[in-house]
């Protein structure tokens, strides 16, 4: 019996069925129809700024500590990155998935420690 749940990336072809440890990023309004999270994340970090003004802002790892709360699980924030050296995820391709898994409570980081981007305002 087939997994109905099951996905296939359109960047590499993989296919799998999503979960906590390896997530599936849809595009448009077919939910099967998207990119795996490393196809997602390469084409993400790795877009020109002048293409792709919702790529990930470079953080400080200073901020990443403090602001950010790195490594100080449940109180880390969900929107914090890590791809060559930190980033913030808020504005990014990736805010939309994070606000949808943090009303699911499917991660463990759920801080929201700033309002991103560009002035970082912590509140």
């Amino acid at each position: 019996m087939p997994n109905t749940n099951e996905v296939t990336c359109r960047e590499c072809g993989l296919s799998f069925t999503p979960s906590f440890a390896f997530d599936f990023y849809p595009d448009g309004k077919d939910p099967t129809v998207g990119r795996c999270e490393n196809c997602f994340m390469a084409k993400a970090f790795s877009a020109p700024a002048a293409t792709n003004n919702n790529r990930p802002t470079p953080i400080s790892e200073g901020h990443a500590k403090t602001v950010c709360k790195f490594g100080q699980r449940a109180a880390t924030c969900s929107f914090l990155g890590m791809s060559d050296g930190f980033h913030c995820l808020k504005g990014s391709e990736f805010e939309p998935n994070i606000k949808q898994r943090r009303g699911e409570g499917s991660m463990g980081a759920m801080g929201d420690n700033c309002s991103g981007p560009p002035d970082f305002v912590v509140g």
